[in-house]
């Protein structure tokens, strides 16, 4: 097996939670831009977030406040809070689509891709 870790499209069996999972979220820009994002949903309920260059690298940071929830077998919404941004995403199983806004408190950006779940 390779160094890399495996990803596993979002279908099949229900997934429950994402507590102890590792999500990457692959964004579209208006100009067809792509930028990557993991996010790693931790036990205690917190999260950890990295941009990602297409090689992987990119700095970690922890989120403040967040918000996961399972709204339907089909859809998560996810919300966090870093100063000065606040995120909320809706994750939609089993398209693998994600829709969501960004926003400060001058701006707010809307945004959308696919994601995928690491396997664990």
């Amino acid at each position: 097996m390779s160094s890399r870790s495996r990803l596993e499209r979002p279908r099949g069996a229900a997934v429950r939670s994402l507590r102890g999972r590792t999500v990457r979220w692959e964004l579209v820009d208006a100009k067809g831009g792509r930028t990557i994002y993991h996010h790693t949903f931790l036990r205690d309920g917190g999260l950890i977030y990295r941009g990602a260059s297409l090689r992987g690298r990119g700095s970690r940071i922890r989120a403040g406040q967040v918000l996961c929830r399972r709204l339907t077998p089909e859809v998560f919404v996810i919300s966090y809070l870093n100063p000065p941004y606040t995120l909320t995403a809706f994750l939609e199983r089993p398209s693998g689509r994600v829709t969501g806004v960004v926003s400060s408190d001058r701006v707010w950006m809307r945004f959308r891709g696919r994601w995928t779940l690491r396997a664990s």
